[in-house]
């Protein structure tokens, strides 16, 4: 793999891009390609294990070494991992999603992410004709959820057992998704998606309840459209009486406002989803020492979720901290293969590992607000530039 690496660097053209991807190995990645005359690619490289038809974990859980059914079959020939050059559409996006055609020989994973970040990003590519550095700036900025736009019809339909319940409904009904830092209503759906999840599978699961708490969106859109039965799963099978999806509902929206309420006070105008929702930056080892965590981690409220192509995972098992992001794009950049230099890039701290340093964290405000800075690729002006 670091051989493929180094040979990217040299490559001239598809061919020699193909031939330093033939090397890359662990892990597997969708790895893209563009050159100066406009043609673009992508190659899923790496070595993935042929798996026979009757093995029946398919890499889920570990297997039973000693029997021959899930022995590995060789690899999937490089020629056959999922590829494309210059598709009929002019775009290629990677985003966690599945990438393999209807009717794909080879089983690459169980476990691709939902496509709403790609149809998102296909949805923002179509939108205009023509894109430039600008729009392309805008759409990796995008902080629309589109699983929060679907479910919204069915979560406003509940009926509210409290006043700021209603206030509650009012705010989500007239809201268009967007998890903006600055706005209430992704704080609201958010502790209502978490709580709405406990209320539904915790009575099923038991003590494997925590480690499996998961945004699962589109398992709750089954569940909330009973599509095929799902809407069962609103049945606590704890209690005698069957449970319905709109008692859940209710009930959950009442428990996530007494959640919100108990972190952030009971005036439901002031909260904002981007102080919950910090990007927090862990530092390695300080963060984990509770009183040396506040002077190297790096925090900053950040708009997003699991599902916007600006992704910002949390994580709902954390009772401390539910909304915090803990993944994101710690890099962004746009390149423009025509003038290099008109390039824009930027990551998520700073260009320093010093805590005392001005760069410790310097990148970090520009980051949240998806703002760039220049790549510059002429070391001439690096040099004339450059801190000494």
């Amino acid at each position: 793999s670091m051989q493929a690496a180094l040979n990217f660097g040299r490559a001239r053209g598809w061919d020699g891009f193909l031939a330093a991807a033939r090397d890359f190995k662990v892990p597997q990645q969708n790895i893209v390609f563009a050159d100066t005359h406009g043609n673009i690619g992508f190659v899923a490289a790496g070595r993935v294990p042929v798996r026979k038809p009757e093995n029946d974990l398919k890499g889920l859980a570990p297997a039973p070494g000693w029997l021959a059914k899930y022995d590995w079959a060789g690899f999937i020939p490089f020629a056959a991992l999922p590829h494309a050059y210059n598709p009929a559409g002019g775009t290629l996006m990677s985003a966690n999603h599945r990438i393999t055609p209807p009717g794909y020989a080879h089983h690459i994973t169980s476990e691709w992410q939902p496509p709403y970040r790609a149809n998102r990003i296909t949805e923002l590519l179509g939108a205009l004709r023509r894109h430039s550095i600008g729009s392309f700036a805008r759409i990796q900025g995008d902080a629309v959820s589109q699983p929060m736009r679907e479910l919204l019809p069915r979560l406003t339909a509940a009926q509210p057992g409290s006043d700021q319940a209603a206030r509650a409904l009012a705010l989500l009904g007239a809201w268009d998704g967007a998890m903006a830092e600055d706005r209430a209503e992704p704080l609201i759906a958010a502790a209502w998606w978490r709580e709405f999840s406990r209320a539904i599978y915790a009575d099923e699961l038991g003590a494997a309840f925590r480690g499996n708490w998961l945004a699962r969106a589109q398992f709750i859109g089954a569940v909330l459209a009973n599509r095929n039965q799902q809407g069962r799963w609103c049945d606590d099978v704890r209690t005698k009486p069957v449970e319905t999806c709109d008692e859940v509902l209710a009930a959950s929206l009442e428990a996530a406002l007494a959640d919100l309420r108990r972190r952030y006070g009971e005036d439901m105008a002031a909260w904002r989803w981007g102080q919950a929702h910090l990007a927090r930056h862990e530092h390695r080892p300080f963060g984990r020492v509770s009183w040396l965590a506040p002077w190297f981690d790096i925090t900053v409220p950040t708009p997003g979720d699991a599902y916007t192509v600006n992704v910002g995972r949390n994580r709902m098992e954390d009772a401390a901290r539910p909304f915090v992001s803990t993944h994101a794009a710690s890099l962004r950049a746009i390149y423009d293969l025509g003038e290099p230099d008109n390039s824009l890039y930027i990551h998520s701290g700073g260009q320093s590992g010093n805590v005392l340093s001005p760069h410790y964290k310097s990148f970090t405000q520009a980051w949240a607000r998806g703002e760039y800075i220049p790549m510059v690729t002429d070391w001439k002006r690096i040099e004339a530039g450059g801190v000494k």
